[in-house]
């Protein structure tokens, strides 16, 4: 007669420890016990600027992770063809689980930045500093471009 071996099998699932005995066990994707920092909205407060122009750009993050997210950085961008082009920044505060912060930073659109409309985005942890379990969801683009315009000439 054959003898079962019944080895009790661990898994660390959302947190909780499981015992499974004999059966297999499909792990969860999400990296437990990490920060997830996700933008949830982003707007500039003038539909359009000039080029070393500052304005401001309004954003909310928010931690969906398991853990705690350190102080960290919200960086704004214009989209130009493929290329993000950095306009500004604001820090972020410590955020714990479930937590948001919304805030307002300075932007200025460089020189050399032809005129045109341009996606707006707004990249929590831009720098990559916190270990996230996620960092596909960090950048949000704001629902309308920000045109940008050149000075009328002096004559």
């Amino acid at each position: 007669m054959r003898r079962s071996r019944n080895r009790p099998t661990f898994v660390l699932s959302l947190g909780l420890a499981l015992l499974v005995v004999g059966a297999p066990v499909a792990l969860a994707t999400r990296t437990l016990g990490r920060p997830d920092l996700v933008e949830t909205a982003v707007s500039s407060s003038v539909p359009s600027t000039m080029e070393n122009k500052p304005f401001r750009v309004h954003d909310r993050v928010v931690n969906r992770g398991l853990a705690a997210a350190k102080p960290s950085l919200t960086r704004y961008f214009i989209k130009r063809g493929g290329t993000r082009v950095p306009i500004g920044l604001r820090k972020v505060p410590r955020l714990a689980p479930g937590k948001s912060s919304a805030g307002t930073g300075e932007a200025i659109v460089p020189s050399g930045i032809p005129a045109g409309a341009y996606p707006l985005l707004a990249c929590a942890n831009s720098a990559g500093t916190i270990k996230e379990s996620n960092t596909r969801n960090n950048c949000l683009t704001a629902a309308h471009k920000l045109k940008v315009t050149k000075p009328k000439p002096v004559l």
